[in-house]
């Protein structure tokens, strides 16, 4: 059962539940073996000595039976268990009671009656909100389409301005207002509480699985009608989950009879409806499973044969077309399959393309069209009655900020009123107090106390005057020294590339003028005075920078560049041949196969910010992985980078400390910690940041963050 379904399906499902229901409770035991089983439980009922005793043995011959014949069995087991005060029994036969006579008034209100009475757990709450979730859907099958707007609109004001506190309350109140909001829509606003009842039911951790099978089964038509498949997907192994939880249960319980074939049936028929989401392995799977439920259980082989949509959706997902065409052909007008007929023509439409069978192709391409047209114009009207929805909520989100704001404000002014009344008594009682002391025999010795505090509080004053004059004097002085480093530094800079630029020549042409047989010795050391050179020149042009940011001489230069283009320079900025030289280093670049763009953005400054996160990542990590990905949000104008690695991590409360001049975590590691001092420079002067992602585990992992106009 679903949500709900538009009122030309009705006929279509009703046709399949008359074919799939009944035998719920039907195991790959024959009718007359069944028989036989059961006339021979019932003749060791006499012999049973304890209440449990013959609780065992009648929920055997329940498990066995289905439809009317469970009612009395669901009955006598309920008299023995509460005689015998087992509640956890109680429960359970009180929830198939209730299941079993679920579109019956009276006997709702007798289970929620004798639920009512019981002692409080968790069991307790899961129960009644099962039954309470029962009468929801009763009512709502009941009430006519006009009373369904007006309860729907009541649960949307109760949500949204008085929510429950209780958790139970909270999502009783939710599987409601999606089972009537499913009169008026099925588009994204109705998914969305359905997430919100998910996640709801997965805090609540129930006890048992009853009543989240009950909002999986419900909830996964609901994503797949939509074509969300990868919900629909995680709806249908949730409620897979459910039934093992009660399969567990029960089994636990001793009872070897319960099981849910056509469930299981059911959840795998549709998920391989959503084949494009599969893995080759995961379709033979479900397939394989569906045919092994067949083999045991005649009703569900009925189906797979008559109805064939587990074949159709199998041989879609095996490429085996010409196999699928037939299939469809045969089934798209039987009315049980009116639900799915559009999925069924794209299925048809995709056959007879991949196959070349142009007739059918055309046959199909037209009914599709038609078909496209109607579900647009079902959905046209169903936005239309969710944006009505969304603006009554939202007036009655204003009403409710309204009646909190003058809340609020009635409540300031009785406090102003209550701390006016206060003052007014405070400034009584210190007159009187004055008064009183005045008249005190020890006048003289109060008022020569306070003239040598008043005294002591002067000296402490005119300190602190001092102290803070000096403070002054030492502030200037410290800045003064700061903008004199700043200019050595930067005339330092200067100064010292040139030599350098020299030694690293001259060391060359020195190794160059050797003849070849004897130039390997000098050419070793010829490399390593190029190596230190290059450090040297790279600690220059890092205080440059840095005097450059600080004192704002530093301008950008934006211009086009392709994302990938600045990612690989930075790459191979650091990495020879892209990749690292470490062994059991491996870098990953762009896992998820992003789509590349042009950006408006000083491609080198990027780069460089990149080069110094991808040397940090390299320098701290041994072994692992460096994964380095990038996300281009368009509509929002943001470009942002990340560097993750498998390192030695950054240790709690250090993220900020990293960012400062000549900090670092490890101060044998080579370089002299200025990376990310530039990088943050360079980010903030870009308008964006440069930042440690703190909930990332295993690591580092660090995320520049650039606006894009």
């Amino acid at each position: 059962m679903v949500f709900n379904m538009p009122k030309h399906f009705i006929r279509a499902l009703m046709a399949l539940f008359i074919i799939i229901l009944p035998a719920e409770k039907a195991t790959a035991i024959d009718s007359a073996t069944k028989a036989g089983i059961i006339d021979s439980i019932k003749h060791t009922l006499a012999t049973a000595v304890t209440p449990a005793d013959s609780i065992s043995k009648l929920y055997a011959i329940f498990d066995l039976c289905y439809g009317a014949e469970r009612e009395p069995l669901a009955r006598q087991i309920y008299g023995l268990a509460k005689k015998d005060g087992d509640q956890r029994v109680c429960l359970d036969i009180l929830r198939h009671i209730a299941n079993i006579n679920w579109r019956n008034d009276s006997v709702l209100d007798y289970v929620h009656s004798e639920l009512a009475r019981m002692p409080q757990s968790p069991e307790l709450n899961s129960s009644k909100l099962f039954v309470s979730m029962l009468k929801t859907d009763n009512f709502f099958l009941s009430e006519s389409s006009d009373r369904q707007t007006e309860k729907l609109k009541e649960f949307v004001r109760h949500y949204t301005t008085n929510p429950p506190e209780n958790t139970y309350e909270r999502a009783d109140l939710l599987y409601a207002l999606c089972r009537y909001l499913s009169v008026e829509t099925r588009g994204e606003l109705l998914e969305d509480y359905i997430d919100k009842l998910d996640k709801l039911v997965e805090e609540v951790k129930l006890p048992v699985g009853a009543v989240r099978r009950m909002v999986y089964n419900r909830a996964a038509p609901i994503f797949y009608e939509n074509e969300n498949y990868p919900r629909a997907l995680e709806m249908d192994r949730k409620l897979l989950k459910a039934i093992d939880s009660l399969e567990i249960y029960y089994a636990e319980q001793g009872r070897q009879f319960h099981n849910a074939p056509t469930f299981r049936y059911v959840c795998y028929r549709r998920m391989l409806g959503s084949y494009s989401k599969l893995s080759r392995d995961q379709i033979e799977e479900y397939y394989g499973k569906i045919n092994v439920l067949a083999k045991e259980h005649p009703n569900i082989a009925y189906d797979l044969e008559n109805l064939e949509r587990a074949k159709m959706y199998y041989a879609m997902a095996t490429d085996n077309y010409s196999e699928a065409i037939k299939i469809i052909k045969r089934q798209l007008d039987n009315q049980v399959h009116a639900p799915y007929r559009l999925q069924l023509l794209k299925m048809l439409k995709k056959a007879a393309k991949e196959t070349g069978d142009n007739t059918t192709l055309l046959e199909a391409s037209d009914k599709l069209a038609d078909e496209l047209q109607k579900k647009l114009e079902r959905t046209s009207e169903e936005r239309s009655r969710e944006l009505k929805l969304l603006y009554d909520m939202s007036e009655l989100r204003q009403e409710n900020n309204t009646y909190e704001l003058e809340r609020h404000q009635t409540e300031i002014r009785t406090k102003s009123w209550v701390i006016g009344i206060g003052i007014a008594v405070m400034a009584i009682l210190a007159t009187l107090v004055v008064l009183l002391a005045k008249q005190n025999k020890n006048n003289k010795l109060l008022t020569a106390s306070l003239k040598t505090s008043n005294d002591n509080l002067r000296e402490e004053r005119d300190g602190l005057r001092a102290a803070r004059e000096e403070l002054i004097v030492l502030r200037d002085q410290a800045k003064s020294a700061d903008r004199q480093k700043t200019e050595f530094i930067n005339n330092m800079s200067h100064e010292v590339k040139t030599p350098l630029a020299a030694i690293a020549e001259y060391s060359q042409l020195i190794a160059d003028c050797i003849p070849e047989k004897q130039n390997a010795y000098l050419n070793r050391f010829a490399s390593i005075i190029r190596l230190n050179v290059r450090l040297v020149m790279r600690l220059v042009n890092d205080v440059l920078d840095i005097a450059s940011l600080e004192h704002g001489g530093l301008s950008l230069e934006k211009r086009p560049v392709a994302i990938s283009t600045i990612c690989e320079l930075a790459i191979n900025n650091v990495f020879e041949n892209g990749k690292p030289d470490k062994e059991g280093l491996m870098l990953i670049f762009n896992p998820s196969g992003k789509e590349d763009h042009i950006v408006d953005i000083d491609g080198q400054r990027v780069a460089q910010i990149l080069i110094n996160l991808l040397k940090n990542a390299e320098k701290f990590t041994d072994a692992g992985t460096i994964t380095f990905d990038y996300d281009y949000d368009e509509t929002a104008g943001k470009l942002s980078f990340s560097v993750a690695d498998t390192g030695i991590g950054i240790p709690k409360g250090k993220e900020d400390t990293i960012f400062s001049r000549f900090r670092q975590l490890d101060i044998s590691s080579p370089g002299c910690g200025l990376g990310l001092y530039i990088s943050r420079l360079l980010a903030t002067l870009m308008k964006g940041s440069v930042t440690v992602d703190t909930r990332y585990r295993g690591g580092a992992r660090f995320v520049l963050q650039i606006p894009i106009k």
